[in-house]
């Protein structure tokens, strides 16, 4: 270690007072000399993880944090000691927990010389947590969208601007350029004009709430030129204050197949569906006359005062708008108190509303009386629009599951058991059974088939196919469903597997009426219409 810098520079004057100012900070503010070894360390953090400023100085990073992150840290510290300031993450284990830091390294200077360096490191884990929580979600909702083979869309009714997904697109033979685009009218001028009628009409009773949810089978023009048919269904997901309809989420469902074989029935019958400067947030010490001593670039930056030298000036003379309710929080900060808020709303002059987490709170002198007061303030309207997406997001996904006209269900699979975590109503009802019953641990196949012949058939059967892997083997088509006795359904499943998991995504239709009209077609095609005999087809 230098022998020429060994004391903190937070030691000499004129920084001496502020050595208790920043034992209040909620950032962590550091010193290292010149070979990167701590010679100060300061803020709240000490307190909070029962660390002693003992514990860091004259060691290195190295030696504190361990060789995982030693490069790094030694690293951003050559390039501060080089004259260029550097920001860096990392992380670290602390009790027992993964915590993730922001740190801030700039060049300190004396006498046209770097004699070492100041440090700002804040705890980003909350954030970095929810950001990761967000991410999740939307993974899971994408798997879940993925796995029942629905498209998705939303419509800002508003503006007429509206989302498709991929699956949208595609199900009509297009691809995303070639709408583009993409509003209202793109439906609008895909969907049958028949049809279109009417889903406006339907649309209008939405609106109207004299519907819950808006619900219609229609006709769409594919690329290739001939109509497809999708069950078409959503809601609207948010009024706006004159309570008209804001945002509708919603989904397309192909049924062409199925309405091919009501058209097939029809005809045999006539029978027809998303720190102190270098600190990241704003930072001012004030004295007992609230005139300013230190601040932040940020907080320059937030109040757009970067060509003005606050230094001396008084708040209030600087910020002549400043409400009564702030001056008392001033005041009672100068008297003793610490306040805070963690979301406090403010309505800017300019009409811009902040909303922001806050501190103020005393600073002392050696003698023990106040010397003045810290502000310490952070926008997080980010942070605060990251838990509505989240929100939002866990919104998007509750209607989705109620809206898609088919069971859904995420099941957790290994050899010997079978666990559903997640199913929505319409799965335990294809199945005519109960949600309480499909969920009891280790009774999923007793649950669902009520013949043991056919129950350890069809648990060979699914078992053997899932532990394939192979997607073209894990579909079960028009299986009966008996109750007491007799056939009640007929259901067809589906189900893929979430990579890198052993958890399933299954869906299942209720293809009771197809297997009926698909039986009668059959009993036409090798029956006199009159007579109900055996005709010549059936002894081909």
């Amino acid at each position: 270690m230098s022998n020429q810098h060994t004391a903190s520079l937070l030691n000499k004057q004129p920084m001496t007072d502020l050595k208790r100012l920043f034992q209040s900070v909620s950032d962590i503010i550091f010193e290292l000399d010149n070979e990167g070894r701590y010679l100060a360390i300061y803020g709240k953090w000490l307190n909070e993880t029962h660390l002693d400023e003992s514990f860091f100085i004259g060691r290195s990073v190295s030696e504190l944090f361990g060789e995982e992150t030693a490069f790094l840290h030694e690293q951003s510290i050559k390039t501060a000691l080089s004259g260029t300031s550097v920001t860096y993450t990392w992380t670290y284990t602390l009790q027992n927990s993964l915590h993730y830091f922001e740190t801030n390294l700039s060049p300190v200077h004396q006498d046209d010389a770097i004699i070492g360096v100041i440090g700002i490191a804040r705890d980003i884990t909350k954030q970095t947590l929810l950001n990761q929580e967000l991410a999740d979600k939307e993974r899971y909702l994408q798997r879940i969208i993925d796995g029942t083979h629905v498209a998705t869309w939303q419509w800002n009714v508003v503006t007429g601007e509206t989302k498709f997904d991929d699956r949208w697109i595609s199900m009509l033979g297009y691809t995303r350029s070639e709408l583009e685009p993409l509003s209202i009218d793109t439906w609008k001028q895909l969907t049958h004009p028949d049809d279109l009628a009417k889903a406006m009409n339907l649309l209008q009773r939405v609106f109207e709430k004299k519907l819950p949810y808006y619900d219609i089978e229609i006709r769409m023009k594919h690329k290739n030129g001939h109509d497809i048919w999708i069950h078409d269904r959503g809601s609207v997901f948010s009024w706006t204050s004159a309570n008209q309809p804001a945002v509708m989420f919603g989904t397309h469902y192909e049924i062409t197949e199925r309405k091919e074989m009501q058209e097939a029935l029809k005809s045999s019958h006539d029978l027809l569906s998303y720190i102190i400067e270098h600190d990241l947030s704003n930072v001012a010490v004030f004295d007992n006359s609230m005139n300013y001593l230190y601040v932040s670039d940020q907080f320059k930056t937030h109040y757009q005062m970067n060509d003005v030298n606050l230094i001396g000036k008084n708040h209030y003379d600087v910020f002549p708008d400043i409400p009564k309710r702030w001056r008392d929080i001033h005041k009672r900060a100068l008297a003793g108190e610490i306040l805070s808020d963690d979301e406090d709303v403010f309505v800017r002059s300019d009409g811009r509303v902040e909303i922001t987490k806050w501190a103020c709170r005393p600073w002392f002198q050696a003698d023990g009386s106040i010397g003045g007061m810290i502000l310490y303030s952070e926008v997080i309207n980010k942070h605060i629009e990251l838990v509505k997406e989240l929100e939002e997001t866990q919104g998007i996904l509750q209607a989705v599951m109620k809206h898609v006209p088919i069971g859904i269900a995420v099941i957790d699979f290994s050899d010997d058991l079978i666990e559903i975590t997640y199913m929505n109503d319409l799965f335990s009802q294809i199945y005519c059974t109960t949600k309480e019953t499909l969920q009891r641990k280790g009774h999923f196949f007793e649950s669902i088939y009520e013949n043991p012949v056919q129950r350890d058939i069809m648990q060979n059967r699914i078992v053997s196919d899932v532990l394939s892997g192979d997607a073209k083997k894990m579909i079960w088509e028009s299986i009966p469903i008996e109750r007491n006795g007799s056939i009640v359904a007929y259901v067809t499943a589906y189900s893929s597997i979430i990579p890198n998991s052993k958890q399933l995504i299954t869906t299942v239709i209720d293809v009771t009426e197809q297997h009926q009209k698909q039986s009668e077609i059959e009993y036409i095609s090798y029956h006199d219409y009159l007579t109900n005999l055996y005709n010549r087809r059936f002894f081909v």
